[in-house]
């Protein structure tokens, strides 16, 4: 992957065309913290990183969510803490 294209980034109006939705969809879904690519607020103007669009139009998901994480990585996270707690708990005694 070139660095040029990396740098560039999309203006929510191409992300729009490219998609063929409306602007205003892709703005509520960045406010709400769950837009499938990553987005950078550059003022006030949101700007798409290439790569993401074209990952998003090839159908391939997102390298990162942006937001809080789902219910079942949450729930995840919580079975591991424990495992590890209760191994730690175990060694010790």
């Amino acid at each position: 992957m070139t660095e040029e294209k990396m740098k560039k980034m999309y203006s929510l109006k191409e992300v729009a065309e490219l998609t063929q939705t409306k602007p205003q969809t892709w703005r509520v879904w960045v406010m709400r913290g769950k837009s499938p690519i990553l987005y950078v607020k550059m003022g006030k103007i949101i700007r798409f990183p290439a790569t993401e669009v074209e990952r998003l139009l090839a159908g391939r998901p997102a390298t990162r969510r942006v937001g809080r994480p789902s219910k079942e990585e949450l729930a995840a996270r919580e079975r591991e803490k424990r495992f590890e707690f209760e191994e730690a708990n175990n060694d010790a005694a």
